[in-house]
């Protein structure tokens, strides 16, 4: 099996932690300041909007995604999963990261998502598509045809 995902526990696990000691500190100077309730609510808004939107935003995030030839295994908060390419409805690529849109709901819900273990740091053709979504695509294409047939 090859891994074809970035770890990103820094942004599942550690990113929270950061994110809730800069409101902290924020609130110790609200608290300082002349007119504290403004100032807290308004930081107090903006922590819970942002928890909110991080938790959003990461709940599909995949913690490793491995290719195992006709399948993916993915791995997250300690279970594993294989997921055929033919149970994959989409592939879709967007700022280095993926998501696989699933045919019905699996263990980790009905949508996954990952970042690409290998980003170009230059890119001679910014429109071009990565090769990895390129392989992705056309072999969830020849198994869900594999399996109509």
């Amino acid at each position: 099996m090859k891994r074809i995902s970035k770890r990103v526990s820094f942004v599942k696990n550690v990113f929270p932690l950061l994110w809730a000691g800069i409101w902290t500190s924020g609130a110790v100077s609200a608290f300082r300041s002349a007119r504290p309730a403004v100032g807290v609510l308004l930081l107090l808004a903006a922590a819970i909007g942002g928890y909110f939107l991080f938790r959003r935003q990461m709940k599909n995030l995949m913690d490793e995604i491995f290719d195992d030839g006709d399948a993916l295994v993915v791995r997250d908060a300690g279970k594993e999963e294989r997921i055929p390419f033919s149970e994959i409805m989409n592939v879709n690529a967007v700022q280095g990261f993926i998501s696989l849109r699933l045919g019905h709901p699996r263990r980790f819900g009905d949508e996954i998502a990952f970042s690409l273990k290998q980003q170009r740091w230059f890119i001679s053709n910014p429109f071009a598509r990565d090769p990895l979504v390129e392989s992705l695509i056309v072999r969830v294409d020849q198994a869900r045809s594999m399996q109509r047939n």
